[in-house]
């Protein structure tokens, strides 16, 4: 058993055999990526078990190689990344941006957006602060001094200086204010529109959802149950039929 399946069981208090079950339905799944894409939301029941924040998590996770994949394999732009060391993943042009953000507190800003450059001939922070203009205003400051919304857009911001073509998000607006939930999505869009940028995002806010989603997929207990209209997402009756979403 790896040491992140380890630290899963544990973190969310699971038996093993159950922590395995949500594992297995994940990693048996394919995810083909495709730059073309335009943004897909993948949009869980809010559980704090299993059957909610364990799933995604894992998922994310897989994608990105914390955690091996068990069998079926992981396709991107046409290649089989399923062996692939997570820096080649992220070299080869996947971002992360996980839920609770993880910057480091202890560095500055720009130190932290530097981080996102590691390992890449050139630099792209320059560049990716023209998108964040609130971000130029704080270069100096420690990011563990900063708002949970700045920190959030100190996060996506890292991730794009890797120049990835696909970003995956997770629970990007969890608690954040309106106004940078509001920035953050039309962002979202921008990056999408004219970088040409694949997004895949994880979130239970349904207005978030709707504002940012080309296509939007369902998933309960681990498994992705079905795709729906992003105009669903105004549906009171859709609501009400999956209790753990929220409207705002």
């Amino acid at each position: 058993m790896s040491e992140e399946e380890i630290r899963a069981r544990k973190y969310h208090g699971l038996r093993e055999s159950e922590a395995h079950k949500r594992i297995k339905r994940l990693i048996e799944r394919s995810l083909r990526a495709d730059p073309s894409f335009d943004t897909e939301t993948i949009v869980q029941e809010k559980r704090w078990n299993a059957a909610g924040d364990l799933n995604t998590w894992t998922l994310f996770r897989t994608l990105m190689g914390f955690i091996p994949a068990g069998t079926g394999a992981i396709r991107f732009c046409g290649q089989d990344i399923s062996l692939l060391a997570t820096h080649r993943r992220a070299l080869g042009g996947i971002g992360y941006v996980p839920q609770g953000r993880q910057i480091f507190p202890q560095l500055s800003v720009i130190e932290n957006l530097r981080m996102g450059v590691l390992g890449r001939s050139g630099t792209e922070v320059e560049r990716i602060l023209a998108q964040f203009p609130r971000l130029t205003r704080l270069l100096d400051r420690a990011g563990g001094t900063l708002s949970g919304g700045e920190q959030q857009l100190l996060a996506i911001a890292r991730a794009l200086c890797g120049s990835p073509k696909l970003l995956l998000l997770d629970e990007p607006t969890e608690g954040i204010q309106p106004s940078i939930v509001e920035e953050i999505s039309e962002l979202l869009q921008q990056l999408n529109r004219k970088l040409w940028l694949a997004i895949v995002v994880v979130e239970q806010d349904l207005d978030f959802v709707a504002s940012v989603a080309s296509s939007v997929a369902l998933m309960q207990r681990g498994v992705i149950t079905q795709r729906v209209d992003v105009k669903a997402m105004a549906d009171a009756g859709f609501v009400d039929e999956f209790p753990g979403l929220t409207q705002q």
